[in-house]
């Protein structure tokens, strides 16, 4: 292995706020905006979102360490989830 391998460890509570607060962010707007999430850390290397709306569920992995990118993207496919047709 190399030197500058490190390896991840699970998130501390307010890592985890921050990352719903930054994906609420990219979904939604704003921090404060939008639908409250509910999240776990599923794996050393991922964390799971899900969010409802109108008896609708939507849900998305985000691995970790995330991306701003990856953060848009995942906010993306949340409102494409929560606008789909029934």
């Amino acid at each position: 292995m190399s030197d500058t391998y490190k390896a991840t460890t699970a998130l501390s509570p307010g890592q985890m706020d921050a990352a719903a607060d930054a994906l609420r962010w990219a979904a939604f707007g704003g921090a404060r905006r939008g639908l409250g999430f509910t999240y776990k850390q599923v794996s050393a290397e991922r964390v799971h979102f899900e969010t409802e709306y109108d008896g609708r569920k939507a849900w998305v992995d985000l691995d970790i360490p995330y991306t701003p990118v990856a953060l848009i993207l995942a906010g993306a496919l949340l409102l494409q989830q929560l606008n789909a047709l029934s």
